[in-house]
């Protein structure tokens, strides 16, 4: 199976036949950089911005395009590819969740984070959603597999998430209810993560 990672900016990556995703160097340039700026260069590591140069396009030229992708670089490949490898492709920065400690400091999740939270929590989940309100708070949505026992899968859900957030020392509600999850209207791309913008950003 071939896994490409594409955007309307350019074919980013793609697999090499040992199934790992590597960023097309040849097709675009991508810049990796932290919070303050500095390049990101070390697997393990997120980017916190990436800027994209189209090196194929000559009628609409792109450069140092800024996407709010977030990507983590993975170790070099086997296959022998110099080309650099992505071990996670997390979601937009738009969908990272802020949340209160107990001390008051804002803690970021990523999604990816709150993704394996959910799903491990049963094998009987079809689809979720999870929305983080304006306030901060959490709501998640969960459907249940047919058949299974909506209110055990909720509980287990529930569960794993209070748990995890305890750890972390989150003190935002998490709600959590089962019902039916609609594909959009349109066809376009189901979003399990919203962010509502808080009043002061909007």
């Amino acid at each position: 199976m071939i896994e490409i990672y594409q955007a309307s900016e350019g074919q980013i990556g793609s697999t090499c036949s040992r199934g790992t995703l590597h960023i097309n160097e040849d097709l675009v340039y991508i810049e990796l950089l932290d919070e303050a700026g500095a390049p990101v260069d070390r697997p393990g590591v997120v980017a916190r911005r990436m800027l994209i140069t189209n090196l194929v396009n000559t009628v609409q030229p792109i450069l140092r395009y800024e996407m709010n992708d977030l990507i983590e670089l993975g170790e070099p490949c086997p296959c022998g590819s110099r080309f650099r490898t992505i071990a996670k492709v997390i979601g937009r920065h738009d969908d990272v969740f802020e949340f209160r400690t107990e001390d008051g400091a804002l803690r970021p999740v990523f999604p990816d984070v709150i993704s394996r939270w959910i799903i491990t929590a049963s094998d009987a989940l079809r689809e979720f959603r999870v929305t983080q309100n304006r306030d901060g708070d959490v709501d998640i949505l969960i459907e249940p597999e047919a058949g299974a026992d909506a209110d055990a899968v909720r509980q287990a859900v529930e569960a794993r998430v209070l748990s995890e957030l305890a750890a972390l020392g989150i003190r935002n509600a998490f709600r959590v209810r089962s019902g039916l999850i609609p594909l959009p209207a349109d066809r376009a791309k189901l979003r399990r993560f919203v962010r509502e913008r808080p009043q002061e950003e909007a």
